[in-house]
């Protein structure tokens, strides 16, 4: 009769550590479900602002595709830049400006000028570099 006793208490004691080892387990559980879930909606939301830069970048592929069409966006983006923006890219502008009539350009030097389509092929084929920097502070 006492071994059986020993047997049912150690019995007990393994089934009593046993339910204190579990039920943190079990209430893990709850919290891995709710990160799961927080994961899951964070997870739509990366989707969704994925496709929306996706669909932001096209769409300024499909407005410059070719030179023609970007030079039609600088002329009409032309006026929207700002003072500083414009006071930034000024030397470089009358750099090129001069160059682009043989170092003899007497005149005034203005934005309008610069607004020339003829200059305008002019830096695409000899600074394209100084057209990235305009495209960047022209905001396209």
């Amino acid at each position: 009769m006492e071994f059986n006793t020993k047997i049912l208490s150690a019995t007990a004691a393994v089934i009593a550590l046993g339910a204190a080892l579990a039920t943190p387990a079990l209430a893990r559980d709850h919290d891995y479900d709710r990160d799961y879930e927080r994961s899951r909606h964070y997870g739509r939301y990366k989707h969704y602002r994925q496709v929306q830069n996706r669909a932001i970048k096209n769409s300024y592929k499909a407005q410059v595709y070719d030179w023609n069409t970007e030079r039609g966006l600088y002329n009409r983006h032309w006026n929207r830049m700002s003072a500083t923006n414009r006071r930034a890219l000024d030397a470089q502008m009358r750099a090129q400006w001069r160059a682009y009539h043989n170092n003899n350009w007497n005149g005034a030097y203005t934005w309008n000028n610069y607004n020339d389509p003829a200059f305008m092929d002019y830096l695409h084929n000899r600074n394209p570099g100084l057209l990235t920097n305009l495209r960047t502070s022209l905001g396209f």
